[in-house]
């Protein structure tokens, strides 16, 4: 019984780590880029909304500690969301990629901020509510689909215990509200 515990446990932290940023974000440009296709804005988002937060994977495996994870993967997210932003802004990229960049940049803040006042929020679901509601908002109806990517990583979340539902929730609403704010400052909606 204890050994199906464990893998069950190893399941659901796998499912984390394919729910995690940036395997999201990859897929989150592959489907933005049938219908947008910057690629200048391509690989700005792909090095700073993907590639570089696969250091923090590194350090987890490495150190395996949550709680020091958690905090580093803020630090870097805050440095490679920004970095990102401002050179999709700076090479005029398109104003998709802009304000999808904004949106990573705002609640990546957003969450940093909750954090450091003692409220522990979700990073992980705006790593999917995010590009979800991007998609949504660029797709239409059919893109809000992707955002049923939250039921599975919710779960997984909650039962390996990082987090709560009112956690997971909260970053999901906040993000989805700060993506459509990040839309809304571009122009585009």
């Amino acid at each position: 019984m204890a050994s199906e515990n464990k893998v069950d446990q190893k399941f659901l932290r796998f499912l984390t780590f394919l729910f995690d940023v940036p395997i999201i974000a990859l897929l989150t440009v592959l489907i933005i880029f049938k219908r947008i296709r910057d690629a200048r804005a391509i690989m700005i988002f792909l090095t700073f909304f993907s590639i570089i937060q696969t250091s923090e994977w590194f350090y987890f495996i490495k150190t395996g500690d949550y709680p020091k994870y958690r905090k580093f993967s803020f630090l870097v997210n805050m440095i490679s969301y920004t970095s990102g932003s401002l050179l999709l802004i700076l090479t005029k990229s398109n104003k998709i990629y802009i304000a999808i960049g904004l949106s990573y940049f705002l609640s990546g803040a957003f969450l940093a901020v909750i954090n450091k006042l003692g409220y522990k929020i979700s990073g992980h679901a705006p790593g999917i509510a995010g590009p979800g509601t991007a998609i949504g908002i660029i797709y239409g109806a059919i893109g809000f689909l992707f955002l049923l990517l939250l039921i599975p990583a919710g779960y997984a979340k909650i039962r390996i215990k990082d987090h709560t539902f009112m956690e997971f929730a909260s970053g999901t609403v906040a993000t989805i509200l700060i993506t459509y704010l990040s839309f809304y400052i571009m122009g585009i909606i």
